[in-house]
This record gives structure tokens, C-alpha cells and sequence, in this order.
């Protein structure tokens, strides 16, 4: 092979390899989200599976936890149910949300000490699910799916580094529903039926988070 030919070859080799170079240069370099709160002290880190995250859910979560830096990992909307058709159900003539977005429930997982690492003793679950008063009305008021979170024992949960300010870490996920009441009425092979009237739980979406904090 003479230097004209091992040149173009090398040239070749070049071109072919910089695609590689550069998706791999962007999969890795994803830049997080960090947001400081000076009044309070307090750094918020978004991750990549969290940049769906509303600004209000992070500023009421911020403000709740001042001098503290919160790592949001993770934020995941629930998705309506898929329900095959039905002939007979409940017609809804009125829905009222009387409770909007509110904080369903907020729940603890573990935390862990600085430059230390834990598992769990068992298998982590948490899920919140629709509920509403009959059934049937269900797919009428468009409630969504159950939404569920679950860490397994192999799971582990990495504490502060040993540089860190804080000495604690604590992992924690909030989920968010809406509220309210309904009414309506059965259908039957009749016609319209009995009127009905009831309450409502629609959930909506988790987020999870993490505290670093100093605990004394």
C-alpha cells in the first residue's frame, strides 16, 4: 500500500469515528438544572428525570426546607386509566374540584449519614390510587391510573460526600391529587336511572427528592 492510499485510509477511520464522538460527548454531558434560593439559603438540583417538574412544586418544596441543598431525581405524572367501553354506567351532570393539586401525602424512605451507604431491609412501595364513591362513575369523572413507587433491597442510597456541608440525606416523594364531588345518573337498558351523588380522589402526579441537611 503506498502513502497515498494509507493517508485516505486514515482519513476514513477519522470521519467514520467523530459521529461516535459526538453522541457520545452528548449523552453524557447533559447539564442539570440548579436553582439558589439567597433568602433562604437553600440550592435546588434538578435532574434530567425531573426537568418536567412545575416551578411551583419546587419553590414549595424549597421554602419548606431553608439553609439545605434538595436534588429533585425523578417526576412522574400519572396518565389517565384505559377503560374498555361500557353500555351501562353513571352519566356525570356535574363535577367540583374542591381541592386542587393539594399534597396527597409526603413520604419518608430513608436517609443516610455522610460518606455512607445504605440498603433497604425490604422491598419500598408506595401508590396512590383513584377513588371515588360508586364505581361506575369512574370513567365518566376520566380519573387516572394508580401511580406507584418502588424501590427494591438492592437498592443503594449513597449519604452526603465527605466534603459536603451537610452531614445527612434524607430521600423522600410527595404525591399531588385533586379532590372534589360529583353527580349524575345511572344508565340502564331503560333509560335514565336513580340519581347519584358522591366524592372523588384523582391522582395526579409524584416527585422525588432529596434533603441534605445537618442534623445535630
Amino acid at each position: 500500500m503506498n502513502v497515498r492510499s494509507k493517508l485516505l485510509l486514515c482519513l476514513l477511520c477519522i470521519i467514520m469515528f467523530l459521529p461516535m464522538v459526538a453522541m457520545s460527548t452528548l449523552a453524557v454531558d447533559i447539564p442539570l438544572r440548579e436553582i439558589s434560593y439567597s433568602d433562604i439559603n437553600t440550592k435546588v438540583i434538578i435532574e434530567n428525570q425531573a426537568v418536567g417538574i412545575t416551578p411551583q412544586l419546587v419553590d414549595e418544596i424549597a421554602h419548606e426546607h431553608p439553609n439545605t441543598t434538595i436534588t429533585f431525581t425523578n417526576y412522574v405524572e400519572a396518565k389517565p386509566e384505559i377503560v374498555p367501553h361500557i353500555v351501562f354506567g353513571i352519566t356525570i351532570t356535574s363535577k367540583t374540584t374542591t381541592s386542587a393539586n393539594y399534597i396527597d401525602k409526603d413520604v419518608f424512605v430513608i436517609s443516610v449519614a455522610k460518606g455512607s451507604q445504605k440498603s433497604l431491609t425490604e422491598t419500598w412501595k408506595q401508590s396512590l390510587a383513584a377513588e371515588v364513591t360508586h364505581s361506575d362513575a369512574n370513567l365518566g369523572l376520566g380519573l387516572n391510573s394508580t401511580i406507584t413507587k418502588e424501590y427494591s433491597k438492592t437498592e443503594v442510597f449513597s449519604g452526603p460526600p465527605e466534603n459536603s456541608v451537610y452531614n445527612s440525606r434524607e430521600f423522600r416523594i410527595r404525591f399531588y391529587a385533586d379532590k372534589g364531588t360529583y353527580t349524575g345518573y345511572y344508565e340502564t337498558d331503560m333509560g335514565r336511572g336513580t340519581n347519584v351523588s358522591g366524592t372523588f380522589k384523582n391522582p395526579l402526579r409524584y416527585a422525588e427528592y432529596i434533603i441534605d441537611r445537618n442534623i445535630t
